[in-house]
């Protein structure tokens, strides 16, 4: 239903949830629904709970989703955003904290590096005006949530097979809020030392940019010592899409005598995010144009979340329910449970 209250277009919308809560993708009317608007998931004692409009949200539009059949009487938040029609993508009720190193609570990289990858990597070990030699790995990252201050840690394990053996990096990455600035740490099967880089986010082009000084990958040593060579290298690391994620690695060449000459460019690679089902139910993938949750009422039986469309086009749009699970039941009660 569409009605116009003062200037203002609003979008209103009703819908019933299921009488039992489980995960999945519902009709509007409760039932189970392949194709249903409604996605409920369960996670970490937390119900999610996401209902699509059905024709979108018009610029400057404000749309009011209205839950009924609503156990309980807590609801944690809402969200509003806009809908991408697909396989689940980073989890809307993180994407929309604002402690996460961007003020205006974008896509930031703890969430977009969330889940497994497959990645084909190109690696320059001639140089880049050569044949690179192309690798096939696989990479699992996982948000680690810090205590009390509400953000995030992200660990990575990429592994390969790389001339025949198995190659392995690990990682831990996380934004300083004390100094401003990503710092990263990585470890590697073909060396024996700890590459500290940092560097900062531009939330705009979604791209990381951290470097630091490390020992040249290739291995190349001082003649007289034997030792590796230190050497600075640059990861560029953006994030076309929410599942898409692409990684250039830069580092300064090494002279016979230990000096740093130019950038060159030392592995180039391409990441996929492994998707679910896409009628898995859990959340939805979430676009990054700029909407707003307006208000969030609850009464018995019921909530209501409103939200804007505060972009400049027509999209597809959904209201958010977070809501505590029934494992809360011996903590806070049965009035605060779903």
């Amino acid at each position: 239903m569409e009605k116009t209250v003062g200037e203002q277009s609003r979008v209103i919308e009703y819908l019933r949830l299921p009488d039992v809560i489980d995960p999945g993708r519902y009709d509007f009317s409760g039932q189970k629904n392949p194709e249903g608007r409604l996605f409920l998931g369960i996670g970490s004692g937390i119900v999610h709970m996401w209902a699509v409009f059905e024709g979108g949200l018009k610029p400057g539009q404000i749309g009011e989703m209205n839950y009924t059949n609503v156990p309980g009487s807590y609801a944690v938040t809402g969200n509003f955003s806009q809908w991408l029609p697909g396989a689940p993508g980073p989890s809307p009720h993180a994407v929309q904290r604002k402690q996460l190193g961007d003020p205006l609570g974008r896509l930031t990289p703890p969430l977009l590096e969330q889940g497994t990858f497959d990645i084909t990597i190109n690696v320059y070990e001639q140089g880049e005006d050569k044949d690179p030699t192309i690798v096939q790995g696989a990479e699992t990252n996982t948000s680690m949530p810090t205590m009390n201050i509400g953000h995030y840690w992200w660990t990575s394990h990429y592994s390969a097979i790389f001339h025949g053996g198995p190659f392995e990096q690990h990682g831990i990455v996380n934004y300083d809020l004390q100094t401003n600035h990503y710092d990263g740490m990585w470890v590697k099967t073909v060396q024996s030392n700890v590459a500290n880089l940092q560097g900062d986010y531009d939330g705009e082009s979604r791209t990381l940019v951290i470097e630091g000084d490390v020992r040249n990958c290739f291995g190349v040593t001082d003649p007289k010592t034997g030792q590796v060579y230190i050497t600075r290298e640059r990861r560029i690391l953006s994030y076309p899409d929410a599942n898409t994620k692409v990684l250039t690695v830069m580092q300064r060449e090494i002279d016979s005598n230990g000096n740093m000459g130019k950038w060159v460019k030392r592995d180039h690679s391409v990441a996929k995010r492994r998707l679910p089902n896409a009628n898995a139910g859990n959340v939805p993938c979430l676009g990054s144009a700029v909407f707003s949750l307006v208000g969030l009422q609850r009464s018995p039986g019921a909530a209501r979340v409103i939200g804007q469309n505060n972009s400049t086009a027509h999209l597809p749009a959904a209201a958010g329910l977070v809501m505590l699970g029934p494992q809360w039941l011996g903590v806070f009660g049965d009035a605060l449970r779903l």
